[in-house]
């Protein structure tokens, strides 16, 4: 089915590269606007953490597959975010909480488009990869928040403690990258031969 959805979108147009990244991206948003919105309301830290990303590379995967291309991983991720705001307008803690998930499917969808783009096919689901994108996308996260608010003198994650450190960006990574291990090896096996043995990217 994989292989199907590629050599149909090889020929295709600009219009068309738009198409199937923004429609993977939506539906991604959807499910971070519900299920992701429910979840955060749950009073189980990490619990939002630990499956929503898995659920993102998902959709990332598929909306690479839909054109070849890592830059429509990062399509898809925009698309996703616009969505996610959404929750802005749903009772809840507020705001924020529409705008840092939001924000984090940004950096997501950089992680794992620099993943593709940099990592060599046939390893791209391998553990260790998984493992550093699990971890970068954090980073890049943690950069983005941590880093001016610290310079600013506001509320920050470094006042919280190595303790929460330490499970933010290593725990929760690992046990992210042991859940995508778990879902994307079926779709590694439909990958193969033609995916995970040469190049794919679409000029």
């Amino acid at each position: 089915m994989f292989a199907a959805l590629l050599n149909k979108n090889k020929g295709s147009s600009g219009q068309t590269f738009f198409i199937y990244p923004l429609f993977w991206g939506f539906l991604w948003g959807v499910f971070e606007a519900t299920l992701g919105h429910t979840l955060h309301l749950v009073a189980i830290p990490g619990l939002a953490g630990f499956i929503m990303f898995p659920v993102g590379m998902v959709f990332m995967v598929r909306a690479w597959l839909s054109t070849g291309n890592p830059s429509s991983i990062f399509l898809a991720s925009t698309a996703a975010a616009a969505v996610k705001m959404l929750d802005a307008f749903l009772p809840g803690p507020g705001i924020f909480a529409a705008v840092n998930p939001a924000l984090a499917i940004l950096c997501e969808g950089l992680a794992v488009a620099g993943l593709f783009s940099l990592v060599r096919s046939e390893h791209r689901f391998h553990p260790f990869s998984l493992l550093s994108v699990s971890l970068s996308w954090r980073l890049i996260y943690f950069g983005l928040i941590a880093a001016p608010a610290a310079l600013m003198g506001a509320p920050n994650f470094f006042m919280l403690g190595p303790s929460i450190l330490f499970k933010y960006l290593l725990f929760e990574g690992l046990i992210n990258t042991i859940i995508l291990l778990l879902i994307l090896k079926p779709i590694q096996t439909g990958l193969n031969p033609y995916f995970l043995t040469s190049k794919t990217s679409v000029n």
